[in-house]
């Protein structure tokens, strides 16, 4: 998969190299000790230098990783509060069609594209399947959104790329609207829609995670959660619906 690098890339590099450095250093320490002796330790300069440098070196790296992975922790944070809010207004203008299976199908759909950034070409520590979970729906939608992606960017390759990483960021989201009386047509039609989407993204290096949230620890993923509320555009005519025939997602 072409996102296959983007995603382990890095990981896998610094997983390497960590271990990689810190032999090389103490080959050098234990190098110039053999040469120099007991002195060289004593003294100001060579391996007492190096020494210090080994020992500062892990809790830096860990520091270092530590950032990495709140800084992606946030990034999600903040795409999971736009999520939200592309889901709430998709509720607000969906919810008043009335078409069954298509307006809840529709919440989710905007939630998801908005989170497929944050998807993976290769599924890895997946969390159970939500509630709202339809294969069936994800993976129709899946297709759509590769399609769409392809036709704006003209790339044809991308499409299959795109699809995977939205069916992997719509098996990570759940999507909870609910709504107040808006729909009873005896009351004031200026009613609220509120969703809440949790998405659980899969953890950039497992064991830092815990770090960042103790509770990943075990799962190597993380849980973030939006929620926005948005006045619904419920129509004021005694019908409450718009009767626009929708056939299916657009």
């Amino acid at each position: 998969m072409p996102d296959l690098q983007v995603d382990m890339a890095w990981p896998l590099a610094l997983t390497v190299s960590i271990p990689v450095g810190l032999a090389l250093a103490l080959f050098g320490i234990g190098k110039k000790i053999g040469r120099s002796g007991e002195g060289l330790l004593l003294g100001e300069g060579g391996a007492s230098y190096a020494l210090s440098f080994v020992m500062v070196l892990p809790l830096f790296l860990v520091v270092s990783l530590v950032w990495i992975e709140a800084g992606y922790l946030l990034m999600v944070k903040l795409a999971c509060n736009q999520a939200a809010h592309a889901a709430a207004r998709a509720a607000a203008v969906w919810l008043p069609m009335r078409q069954p299976g298509h307006d809840e199908a529709q919440i989710r759909l905007a939630a998801r594209l908005a989170l497929t950034p944050y998807g993976r070409t290769v599924p890895i520590n997946l969390p159970p399947e939500p509630e709202d979970w339809s294969e069936e729906e994800a993976a129709t939608q899946a297709e759509v959104a590769g399609q769409a992606f392809a036709q704006i960017s003209g790339d044809e390759d991308a499409a299959g790329v795109i699809a995977v990483k939205f069916l992997d960021a719509a098996r990570r989201t759940e999507v909870v609207v609910s709504f107040d009386s808006a729909f009873d047509a005896t009351l004031n039609p200026d009613g609220e829609v509120e969703v809440a989407v949790s998405f659980r993204p899969a953890a950039l290096i497992p064991w830092v995670s815990a770090i960042v949230q103790p509770s990943s620890l075990g799962k190597g993923y993380h849980l973030v959660q939006g929620r926005c509320v948005l006045p619904g555009e419920f129509p004021r005519n005694p019908l409450r619906s718009l009767s626009i025939p929708y056939s299916g997602p657009q």
